[in-house]
């Protein structure tokens, strides 16, 4: 929810800029608690208190990437966030008989899929950013 209320406040684009993705996915962290919220259990402490130390979070304690450069209204077959490794738990409560990744997209709908479909979908926004890239730079 905060990403999408960043969004409203930024002309639909999800956070950016930063010196890597956990800096401006820091962006839409207002406190611990949302901090709490970019991780999994296990690293929610940690997560927490590097944030209150340094403001952002890192590959050390943030368990999902950030896919930047997307707005709201894109693609939903885009990836926005995903988690980092593939796993049969599609949240912290349910186990799946398939590998595969939570997934967020820029509607907001999380999901769980196939490590396939992951890669193909990963793929695609890969594609898809660099081509809004290439449109952007100046001639």
């Amino acid at each position: 929810m905060s990403m999408h209320l960043y969004a409203g406040e930024h002309d639909g684009w999800f956070p950016s800029g930063g010196s890597n993705e956990w800096d401006s996915l820091a962006k839409v962290i207002d406190g611990p608690i949302m901090a709490r919220c970019a991780t999994s259990h296990e690293l929610a402490k940690s997560a927490v208190e590097f944030w209150s130390s340094n403001k952002t979070l890192s590959a050390d304690v943030c368990c999902y990437h950030y896919n930047e450069g997307l707005r709201r209204g894109d693609d939903q077959d885009l990836v926005l966030m995903y988690y980092e490794a593939p796993t049969r738990w599609a949240n912290h409560s349910w186990r799946t008989d398939v590998i595969g990744r939570p997934i967020y997209s820029p509607g907001g709908f999380r999901t769980f899929v196939p490590e396939a479909e992951f890669q193909r979908l990963q793929s695609n926004t890969v594609q898809f950013l660099a081509a809004r890239k290439a449109k952007q730079r100046p001639k």
